[in-house]
């Protein structure tokens, strides 16, 4: 027989080598969680410590079983989501690497992220919570797929709010439900306008809206 010494290592690791390893339904500030849907047989990434690495790895399993959502996409309370918000307020994240497999990102999850510059939704996701990127300073572009339906709006401000030098959305042209302009996220029939970024500049109104 062999033993292994395991041990957890801090710092900034590289992204395909950082994963969440705490059991799940920790919810100790000293560990990272994944909380298990026992009904759907899949994972969820809930809280965070307070270090994190630069760059950050979400896995498409863990222990065998699927991980699906990041955050809480629920509304049961109005802080709970905030306080299972796994990446909120991490300010030294760079870049986040989200595998394929996940279905929702929750709300508040990205939330106050401040030297994220960028992000690739993958395909597969659906639902965005409300104030998923708010507050996150640095972003310059996101990237929503063709999958996604739903897109949270907060009552202080829509998912992009504080975020001042976004300067591109991209949708998917696939996308059934949304499309882009620039920095505004319509409808598809561009009829609405969803939300925005608080870039300065000229912006023009569709006719019908």
């Amino acid at each position: 027989s062999i033993k292994f010494e395991v041990a957890i290592v801090t710092g900034n690791l590289p992204a395909d080598y950082y994963e969440l390893i705490t059991p799940s339904n920790v919810h100790d500030d000293l560990n990272y969680g994944y909380e298990y849907e026992n009904l759907i047989g899949t994972y969820r990434v809930v809280r965070g410590n307070s270090e994190l690495p630069d760059e950050i790895y979400i896995p498409e399993y863990y222990d065998g079983i699927p991980v699906t959502e990041i955050g809480i996409l629920d509304w049961d309370s109005d802080s709970e989501p905030y306080y299972d918000s796994p990446f909120r307020d991490k300010t030294n994240i760079t870049a986040i690497y989200i595998s394929e497999g996940i279905k929702g990102i929750g709300h508040y999850v990205f939330y106050g992220c401040s030297n994220l510059t960028n992000i690739i939704i993958p395909e597969g996701v659906s639902i965005l919570g409300s104030r998923v990127f708010q507050y996150c300073d640095n972003l310059t572009s996101v990237t929503i797929p063709a999958s996604v339906k739903h897109i949270g709006v907060g009552n202080t401000g829509g998912i992009f709010y504080q975020c001042s030098k976004l300067k591109k959305i991209i949708v998917n042209e696939g996308n059934q439900n949304f499309s882009s302009d620039g920095i505004i996220l319509y409808n598809k029939d561009k009829t609405e306008i969803i939300d925005y970024s608080l870039a300065s500049g000229e912006v023009t109104i569709l006719e019908g809206i």
